[in-house]
């Protein structure tokens, strides 16, 4: 059994498409997040299938910054949208499972996730309202390659189901490196020299895409939005 905490900040940059009385808008916004969360985690081998079972809580808050979009319905061509904030609170229990197989990892994951928390969302006269529903399952699965030392890269299909408003699938990209340091020494070194109570990320690199984010999808409003996020 493990317990784990993280706090962290992103940067985002965001660009949205999204249809209002037949005609497309389209706008890119930058935004940033500080978040912070812990987990409490049981392991077990079940020969050579790795289970674990686990459950947190996440909260982050997020700015957004103003930003135009291009409206053809607009006597300007462009909107104008003030900045905002919001926040959301989490809590989730699922599993992950893994099976190796030579130099790689197969694995899989389903969580429960509940917002305790949340920002609400407020809508124009003309806009469907969206729903108030506050769960949602998070159901992945991907491969992993761990045959270099201190090398990991994991290439992850991610979807979200559940939700009356909110279609999501993504694919998620992780490179990291790591490196360790004997008890005399803060050099590099080769790994037969490695004390593992000194072993520290020293990179991570992650590329994210959504393939769908479907929000609001009651007429007439519809919007499909991709992130690439930045850290």
């Amino acid at each position: 059994m493990s317990l784990d905490a993280l706090v962290g900040y992103g940067d985002f940059g965001l660009d949205q498409t999204r249809t209002q009385f037949g005609a497309t808008v389209s706008g890119s916004q930058d935004a940033s997040a500080i978040f912070g969360g812990a987990n409490l985690t049981f392991c077990r081998s079940i020969g050579d299938l790795l289970v674990d079972a686990s459950t947190g809580v996440l909260y982050a808050r997020m700015r957004l910054d103003a930003f135009t979009e291009s409206n053809p319905l607009s006597p300007t061509g462009i909107l104008e949208n003030p900045s905002g904030r919001v926040r959301i609170g989490q809590w989730q229990i699922g599993t992950n499972v893994a099976y190796p197989y030579a130099d790689l990892e197969i694995f899989g994951s389903a969580f429960y996730v509940y917002d305790f928390d949340r920002t609400e969302v407020s809508v124009g006269p003309t806009q469907a309202v969206p729903s108030v529903d506050k769960s949602e399952f998070q159901l992945g699965a991907g491969v992993r390659y761990i045959g270099i030392d201190d090398v990991i890269a994991s290439l992850e299909y991610r979807t979200v189901q559940g939700r009356n408003d909110i279609d999501s699938d993504s694919v998620n990209f992780n490179l990291s490196f790591e490196f360790r340091a004997t008890q005399d020494s803060s050099y590099v070194v080769k790994p037969a020299r490695l004390n593992p109570a000194l072993r520290v990320r020293y990179f991570s690199a992650c590329w994210h895409q959504n393939l769908i984010s479907s929000v609001l999808t009651t007429p007439p409003y519809t919007s499909r939005a991709a992130a690439n996020r930045r850290y």
